[in-house]
């Protein structure tokens, strides 16, 4: 007789647990909900002097003057279409732009690709590509495509020769 209800006794402290897990969770949530929730009040639009209630989540229209460059040239007005331009004035600009302007070219960069870079006894070595051929090792003071090997980093590698210093990343941005 007292072997009976003993199956169901697991079943019946899961349940009270259960329902005893419910109830705190609603006391918390009733007694936190409170502060958070903000009540809705629509002030009235006809106060002469447009003064809001700290209460009140409508916020005031913007003055006119706010909007007045945006209705003064509307986005597809004529005012905002590009200046036309006379075709045979400009030609004539642009060549007299481009005869006071004979500046140097400037020099040509060869087109270098860091792969690697290693720390030894020997020092820092890069694992450098030229224009797309196979890498090879530098190591300080090695030349490649015209180019010194001056400096290595943990992933980066500088290059100079008389008229330009490269520095090459190993992850670019």
């Amino acid at each position: 007789m007292i072997l009976r209800p003993t199956p169901y006794l697991g079943t019946m402290v899961l349940a009270s647990a259960t329902a005893a897990a419910v109830t705190w969770c609603w006391h918390v949530v009733q007694r936190f909900q409170a502060p958070f929730v903000a009540e809705l009040t629509i002030s009235d639009p006809a106060q002469p002097d447009g003064s809001r209630t700290s209460s009140d989540p409508v916020p005031t229209p913007r003055p006119p003057v706010y909007y007045a460059a945006i209705t003064e040239r509307p986005l597809f007005f004529s005012t905002r279409r590009p200046e036309a331009v006379d075709p045979d004035t400009a030609e004539a600009a642009q060549e007299s732009s481009l005869a006071e302007t004979t500046e140097p070219a400037p020099p040509e960069v060869p087109r270098l690709t860091l792969k690697g870079t290693l720390f030894s006894a020997r020092g820092w070595t890069a694992l450098v590509s030229a224009d797309d051929l196979p890498a090879e090792w530098l190591d300080i003071g090695d030349r490649v495509a015209g180019l010194t090997l001056i400096a290595v980093g943990p992933d980066w590698a500088e290059f100079s020769s008389d008229v330009l210093t490269l520095k090459l990343d190993l992850y670019p941005q």
